[in-house]
């Protein structure tokens, strides 16, 4: 006759298991630290009828609140106007968007991070909307 015997046996995790384990929690700590949002879109505005300053103000921030709505997917910490260039009854208007974390980073940007030969000049202009 056959008994059960219970065994006081404990499985120990294999290697393979864990690192596994370890690799996929580094994956997700690493993505979450990776969430800093910046983007620059161009916009156009038609100026053939604009009269006045006034009117190519409201123009300029109709246009910087449509890119918000339709270029972006995250709420804009910043907002700078990064280039304008005007062709023909168009002016060409480059805004540049970030999150906090860009905004960080483009902080950390503008005081030349630890690198002496950095080029990089960034003074955003602040753009109610």
């Amino acid at each position: 006759m056959t008994s059960l015997r219970l065994s006081t046996y404990h499985h120990r995790l294999s290697p393979i298991l864990v690192a596994g384990f370890a690799f996929f929690i580094a994956m997700f700590l690493v993505a979450s630290l990776a969430a800093a949002h910046v983007v620059q879109v161009t916009t156009a505005i038609d100026i053939a009828d604009v009269k006045s300053p006034h009117e190519f103000e409201r123009a300029l921030q109709a246009a910087v609140e449509q890119a918000a709505n339709e270029a972006i997917a995250f709420e804009p910490t910043v907002v700078a106007l990064t280039g304008v260039r005007v062709i023909g009854d168009r002016v060409l208007v480059g805004v540049l968007f970030a999150d906090d974390a860009g905004k960080e980073m483009l902080e950390g940007l503008g005081q030349g991070g630890d690198d002496a030969t950095n080029d990089v000049d960034v003074r955003p202009t602040k753009i109610d909307i």
